[in-house]
């Protein structure tokens, strides 16, 4: 069925003689359907364009047989929005002239509201209000509208919280709230929320709604005190055992419920391991096979944490290649293997010219089957520039990276329901990408000979400098690699220096190599020019001691907001206020047990902590934002990690409208939020000494009040 064909069933079939209103979740039927048509047997070996096709025709027959459902429509206009978005036009006009058409019809209202919100949000909030004057116990408009409300350039905290109180006295039983219950919702309605959830559930013996409790148990951990969850593990640990008698013989995504389950309940880990092993046997070539391979692997294969040790990473790489030569064959629905794979052979010294090409040429060839954005071509053309390999072929990846981007863009600026600050903050990121994206495709263009290729930057390069002192860098080297692509050497040498003046740190070892494109360029250009080696030491040299992190920046970034006075409880059931921690410098260290940069941090955070412990003037802390919190303290016994960890979920997402994760924030002894660190750099040399000399540039910040 073409796309077109499918609009046009929209209007018909939409407004039949039954109008009859969607429930609290769709009717079992058209679940069952959508499960199995787009489930991973029914679409894993689909191409990008398959899929569309699959999509439009499962889609189009699900709305004709049942026209009353809102769930085939709301999967339509999601796929649509952002998997094809220049045909979402057209399907948001189709539904927002159906509603014209029957203005008295409280599902053709919300479908119109759902269609417009994130384009036209004032019209769906007038349509949604209008579906629910007109049928006010037709729950979906209610949601809609706290989740219109609950953030954003709509934020209005009171009415999210009034909406979602109201939707759950129509829907008390429902597991899919996620971010709406995370942002909206009070401690008392989630309490209500999962006690009503789990009365439904424990009357059900459908395998595919009995995988809700592990979604239930993420709300009852949240629900409850600390001093409560070693009986919430006893009750977990019944509702494992009953899940296992109802469902015999599991499937994969069954089974990974019972581990989540096995695991919060503190069972042993050779119980999980057999549930593994079971994984394993059902389907061996599955991505969770893999999962439960890589995991294993890893756990016998530590990546050095000495950055400089060649001889460690030369061997720990070439035993993860070996491994991905091994699993690649084996786990054939893996298709990020073929990722891994090609930038393991562009690490390794070893690996020729033409094995390379031959492993991107596989990596390439995924994206027929995922859906490539501009960080895909980002990291195809960039192990090839490192290893200096086909620059003219990095130059193309490259050049439609920054295409993708300028699309990705184009769409993140038609959501109106951003707020006015974290737009800001997003185009600043944004442009921080897109420069570091053109700095590559300009290393390709001048490793490549091209310099009508760098030149079609210029307007963007030569721009004004950036006010970020972070940004400074880049920026520069942008402006150096232009003017000596162009032949402008002299140029391009002053621009050199600068961005060598520019730089917030030094250069990183990464994996036993130095990384310092910027320093192997400029003295390039100095020797091609004549230098000598004792008079580029003194040009490069930076004019002042400008790379202290008391003055730094680095990765470090200054707070927009104020910290909330937090008042949370940790794993213990200790309460840590912020008022009374004042006198001390805080670090706050944010992270999740599913996070695999925040895996890597923590053990230096727990020296840390181990460190810093008999101070009285300074204080480790962790915010962790786990969903399945019940997973955290069988984490941290696992690790043997004693840090404090207070369970903030609610605070950081209530803080922000999206998060990455790990970052530590510094807090002075007044209180104050002075900086945040996104992300882990695992090739920082001394990563306790720079986190401390951080601490140390804050203590006097701020005289107390």
């Amino acid at each position: 069925m073409r796309f077109a064909g499918l609009l046009l069933l929209l209007s018909p079939a939409l407004y039949c003689a039954d109008l009859s209103l969607p429930g609290c979740e769709p009717r079992s039927e058209v679940r069952m359907a959508l499960e199995r048509e787009f489930g991973p047997q029914a679409t894993q070996n689909l191409t990008t364009a398959e899929s569309a096709r699959h999509r439009d025709t499962v889609l189009g027959r699900l709305i004709a047989e049942y026209p009353r459902e809102a769930a085939p429509h709301l999967r339509l206009l999601t796929a649509i929005r952002w998997n094809d978005p220049e045909r979402y036009p057209g399907l948001m006009a189709k539904y927002v002239a159906s509603a014209q058409a029957h203005p008295n019809d409280p599902l053709a209202l919300y479908l119109a509201a759902m269609a417009v919100f994130r384009t036209h949000t004032p019209e769906a909030v007038r349509l949604a209000e209008q579906s629910r004057k007109l049928a006010p116990d037709f729950p979906a408009p209610t949601l809609l509208l706290a989740e219109i409300h609950q953030a954003g350039k709509f934020e209005d905290r009171a009415r999210a919280a009034a909406e979602l109180e109201r939707y759950l006295k129509l829907c008390p039983a429902v597991s899919t709230l996620g971010w709406t219950m995370d942002k909206a919702g009070t401690p008392a309605l989630r309490a209500n929320n999962a006690a009503a959830l789990r009365a439904r559930l424990e009357k059900e013996t459908d395998p595919a709604q009995l995988r809700q409790y592990e979604t239930l148990w993420g709300m009852e951990f949240r629900s409850r005190p600390p001093a409560q969850h070693d009986e919430l593990r006893k009750v977990i640990a019944g509702d494992v055992k009953r899940l296992e008698r109802l469902n015999p013989k599991p499937d994969a995504r069954y089974l990974l419920v019972l581990i989540s389950g096995y695991k919060q309940s503190g069972a042993p880990k050779e119980t999980i391991t057999a549930l593994d092993n079971r994984i394993v046997s059902l389907d061996p070539t599955s991505d969770d096979a893999f999962d439960v391979a890589y995991d294993r692997w890893a756990e016998g294969h530590k990546a050095p944490e000495n950055h400089r040790d060649k001889a460690a990473w030369d061997a720990y790489n070439a035993a993860r290649l070996a491994a991905l030569d091994e699993w690649i064959p084996r786990f054939t629905r893996t298709r990020y293997l073929a990722q891994m794979r090609y930038t393991a052979l562009a690490n390794n010294d070893r690996s020729s010219s033409s094995e390379v090409l031959k492993a991107l040429d596989a990596y390439l060839a995924t994206f027929e089957y995922n859906e490539p954005r501009a960080f895909s071509y980002w990291t195809a053309a960039k192990p090839l520039l490192d290893r200096k390999i086909d620059p003219a072929r990095a130059l193309t990846l490259a050049q439609r990276a920054i295409v993708l981007m300028d699309e990705e863009s184009a769409q993140e600026d038609r959501d109106d329901s951003v707020s006015d600050k974290d737009r800001g903050e997003q185009m600043k990121r944004r442009a921080s990408n897109r420069r570091a994206l053109q700095l590559l495709a300009l290393r390709a263009a001048l490793m490549a000979g091209r310099p009508d290729a760098a030149s079609s930057f210029k307007c963007s390069v030569e721009a004004a400098p950036p006010p970020e002192k972070a940004e400074l860098q880049a920026y520069w080297h942008a402006r150096a690699r232009l003017a000596w692509a162009e032949g402008r050497k002299a140029d391009g040498l002053a621009y050199y220096q600068a961005a060598l003046h520019a730089r917030q740190e030094p250069p990183p070892f990464r994996e036993g190599r130095l990384r310092d494109e910027l320093g192997e360029e400029s003295k390039a250009l100095w020797q091609d020019l004549g230098g000598t080696e004792t008079a580029y030491a003194v040009w490069s040299a930076p004019p002042t001691a400008s790379g202290k992190v008391e003055s730094a920046e680095g990765r470090w970034e200054r707070p927009t907001r104020d910290l909330p006075a937090f008042e949370l409880a940790d794993l213990e059931g200790k309460t840590w206020k912020l008022k009374q921690l004042e006198g001390k410098t805080l670090l706050i260290n944010l992270w999740a047990t599913w996070c695999g940069p925040c895996q890597s941090e923590l053990p230096k955070l727990e020296k840390l902590y181990q460190q810093v412990k008999p101070r009285a003037d300074l204080q480790v802390l962790t915010f962790n934002i786990d969903d399945d919190l019940g997973l955290v303290a069988p984490f941290m016994k696992e690790k043997g990690y004693t840090f404090p960890v207070m369970l903030a979920a609610d605070l950081v997402n209530k803080l922000y409208d999206g998060w990455g994760i790990p970052q530590n924030w510094i807090v002075d002894p007044v209180g104050k939020w002075q900086w945040i660190q996104l992300g882990y750099d695992s090739a920082e040399a001394d990563w306790i000494g720079s986190m401390l000399k951080r601490l140390e540039s804050v203590k006097g910040a701020a005289k107390p009040r």
